[in-house]
């Protein structure tokens, strides 16, 4: 790639949609930003049913939403693996060596130990198709959320270091990355802290971890299509039963020799 004669380079899944106006809302974002040559774009999914419908909005959380308060509190918006263009000096400063099987979030520690940040750009929207059933939902979760599992338990020391060393300075870039990589998917979170009020000693935290976590579900919604968001949230239960089933495998995929299952499509 360093021979050829370009200035920055698209990542774009070959099955997703982007909106008209996707590449000149880039190249404005680009423009914009501050100190990077780094920008994601809005990264949604494609409902076609109930099933994917729940994960759609859980990347309005995830994909939308955070992005948004990272990039509000000075941070780095992320890497999602699709619809982010970066430049061939970023490229060439900080190659493109990951290996796990959740390349994007690792290459976005690599950019943050090297000190860049990634924007985020609301109005370049890409969309992808979601899972529509339980076996693909459970091969994209198990390399999504264990992937996450795995690069936190290889990187957590060398990015506490690092993040220590950077608040020295008063940087708060790699804190926010580990931070952020050690959340529990939502899911998770709501399991324990729902736990959390059987017992009197720690109900108070579980109540107001719930508040948050609706807080949080509410602005996802506020992201998507509003109130009617919400309506998906009845198949919840089902989903956290799915993740309680889902643990053993879970584990296994977290190790570093786990290997990159693709999720199956409509067609397949």
């Amino acid at each position: 790639m360093a021979g050829k004669n370009y200035d920055y380079i698209a990542i774009i899944d070959a099955d997703s949609t982007v909106n008209p106006d996707f590449f000149h809302e880039l190249r404005l974002a680009l423009e914009l930003a501050n100190n990077t040559d780094v920008v994601q774009a809005r990264y949604e999914g494609m409902a076609n049913n109930d099933h994917s419908r729940i994960k759609c909005f859980a990347m309005l959380g995830f994909n939308v939403l955070r992005c948004r308060g990272r990039v509000a509190l000075g941070g780095s918006a992320g890497i999602m693996g699709n619809g982010f263009i970066i430049s061939k000096e970023t490229l060439e400063k900080v190659p493109f060596s990951a290996n796990s099987i959740v390349e994007d979030l690792e290459y976005h520690i690599r950019l943050a130990e090297a000190g860049i940040s990634v924007a985020f750009c609301d109005s370049a929207r890409i969309y992808g198709e979601m899972p529509k059933n339980d076996r693909a939902s459970n091969i994209q979760a198990l390399r999504w959320e264990g992937g996450r599992l795995g690069i936190l338990k290889t990187t957590f020391l060398s990015l506490l270091i690092k993040s220590i060393g950077d608040l020295l300075k008063g940087k708060l870039q790699t804190l926010g990355v580990l931070l952020e990589l050690m959340l529990l998917p939502i899911g998770y979170m709501v399991i324990i802290i729902a736990a959390g009020l059987l017992f009197p000693s720690t109900q108070a935290t579980a109540i107001f971890g719930l508040i948050a976590i609706g807080v949080y579900v509410l602005g996802a919604a506020k992201c998507g299509q509003g109130w009617s968001e919400l309506t998906i949230l009845a198949k919840v239960p089902h989903l956290l039963w799915r993740k309680l089933m889902r643990i053993p495998s879970l584990l296994l995929s977290t190790q570093t020799h786990a290997s990159w299952n693709r999720t199956p499509r409509s067609k397949e």
